[in-house]
């Protein structure tokens, strides 16, 4: 993580690419995507950028992994 500009806002990395900001409201932190990927959790609030990271990483975890391979019913 790193502070973005002279904002204040975090850059929330995976993999080593921006995915989204944190932007400090008050007491915790509202998420603004850069990724589409994680439009769903775009303006979401978070008690603090760690519990945004750890969402996104849950998240990507989620998603299945093609490593660029068809499914058979595309191969089909």
């Amino acid at each position: 993580m790193q502070v973005f500009g002279n904002t204040g806002a975090l850059l929330i990395e995976t993999d080593e690419r921006g995915v989204g900001l944190a932007i400090r409201e008050g007491e915790r932190f509202r998420f603004t995507a850069l990724d589409p990927r994680y439009d769903n959790l775009d303006g979401k609030l978070f008690g603090s950028p760690e519990e945004i990271e750890r969402t996104i990483n849950r998240a990507s975890s989620d998603k299945p992994k093609t490593n660029g391979q068809r499914s058979s019913a595309q191969a089909a």
